[in-house]
């Protein structure tokens, strides 16, 4: 087995030994991972630099990169005959069988958006399904068949009104000293998918910043709850921004907390400040002085508090 410190001393071990490297890199499986985050412009970028010969010789790359082409078309029916049309590798099948369940549904909030009804025909084409199994799975989320006409009514969802948001983001030393709070304005449709992306914002900022040995403490249960769990995120919107988190908090050293909003007053007193004078907060320690008194008061307060 080989071993190496870096990327480069085992791609030039390999080659030492004669083994065409690329020959072993399973595109496959790594089109495939972009498919799955909808990231088709690497995608695309991946399948542009795969050598011609892997092209001809591996039946199953040209068959993910078929996937990852109906959907930069946006032929959503074609993607389900590209996925059907392949026999995949054991490898392959669980990142693809979870790939079309998602897919499913994302058709299906898409169609609930789109449509007041819909033929039955054209249900099962956008579902990747037949006939049957569509009129079924719409059913059982309340939408309403019509034999005579083999028409559907769907069944909209309540329209939701996108809010101004305002999370703010406290980092603390072992000793409870405020080393940085900063908070930032923007809009989103729900409270769950508004925690995503204050997570998300927070953490992408402590990881641009090299930020090690960190204790995030969050007042976003159901976040936390998704963020370690293993199962697949149901919703299409949210499964990027839910992976991501996934992917980043793997790291050994940063460790994800639930904490009652009481327990983190700092940071709900910057997010209130901040949303109702329409500005975004920046200090570290150095100019923590600038902070409006109240929220001066309370760090002060709860500094104390930590000693």
């Amino acid at each position: 087995m080989l071993k190496s410190d870096s990327p480069f001393r085992f791609t030039h071990e390999v080659a030492a030994e004669g083994i065409a490297f690329q020959d072993e890199w399973p595109y496959a499986i790594h089109l495939l991972g972009h498919i799955y985050v909808d990231d088709i412009n690497s995608a695309r970028f991946l399948w542009k630099t795969i050598p011609t010969t892997i092209k001809e010789n591996q039946p199953e790359v040209v068959a993910a990169w078929k996937v990852g082409q109906k959907l930069w078309m946006r032929d959503y029916r074609g993607v389900h005959e590209a996925i059907r049309e392949f026999d995949w590798s054991q490898e392959a099948q669980n990142l693809v069988a979870a790939f079309s369940e998602l897919y499913t549904k994302k058709m299906f909030q898409l169609l609930q958006s789109a449509y007041s009804t819909i033929s039955i025909q054209d249900t099962a084409l956008f579902l990747g399904m037949n006939e049957d199994q569509a009129t079924n799975y719409v059913v059982q989320q309340g939408w309403i068949v019509d034999p005579a006409t083999q028409m559907l009514t769907v069944k909209k969802q309540p329209i939701v009104t996108e809010q101004k948001l305002d999370p703010a983001m406290v980092v603390r030393n072992g000793d409870g000293k405020l080393l940085w709070l900063s908070s930032f304005l923007f809009t989103c449709r729900s409270p769950f998918e508004a925690e995503l992306v204050s997570l998300n914002w927070a953490s992408k900022l402590a990881e641009t910043k090299n930020w090690r040995n960190i204790q995030w403490e969050v007042d976003a249960k159901e976040v936390v709850k998704i963020v370690h769990s293993m199962e697949e995120p149901s919703n299409w919107f949210t499964a990027h921004d839910i992976l991501e988190l996934r992917s980043r908090f793997v790291r050994i050293d940063w460790s994800l907390n639930w904490i009652s909003r009481t327990c983190n007053g700092v940071a709900d007193l910057a997010a209130k400040f901040s949303l109702s004078r329409n500005v975004s907060l920046l200090v570290d320690e150095l100019n923590i002085e600038s902070l409006p008194f109240s929220i001066l008061e309370l760090v002060d307060v709860e500094q104390t508090a930590a000693l």
